[in-house]
């Protein structure tokens, strides 16, 4: 006796229900792997973030973990002598805040990879 007579399935019905199943549940498998591992910080080891307008270098810096907004004007060169250190704009997840880095606690804002921080120029 062999599988089939046993459980009373052909070969061809044993590839239909294989199909059936792999279609309606690997994705499903493999979509929750992979969400798993996005909602960890730090898993892209090449990860950036912008930094620009009135910096001396403006441009990507590597993300690390815990920067700050004021470490990431660091990096990119430090602030120019006609930075509006009043009106830092965070872009994160396609919205915007505006910070004023004299206040002590918006120095210490937690950069995250894919943010971008934009330094404005004083009014003139």
């Amino acid at each position: 006796m062999n599988i089939e007579q046993i459980c009373g399935v052909e070969a061809g019905m044993r590839l239909l229900i294989y199909t059936i199943f792999f279609t309606l549940f690997f994705p499903i498998i493999c979509s929750s792997e992979v969400n798993s591992q996005e909602s960890k910080p730090n898993v892209d080891l090449h990860a950036k973030l912008s930094v620009t307008g009135e910096v001396k270098k403006p441009g990507r810096i590597k993300y690390q973990k815990d920067l700050t907004v004021l470490q990431a004007i660091a990096l990119a060169g430090g602030s120019t002598a006609n930075a509006d250190m009043t009106h830092v704009t965070l872009l994160r997840n396609g919205k915007k805040w505006r910070y004023d880095l004299t206040n002590p606690a918006h120095q210490r804002l937690k950069l995250y990879a894919g943010d971008g921080v934009i330094v404005a120029a004083k009014p003139k």
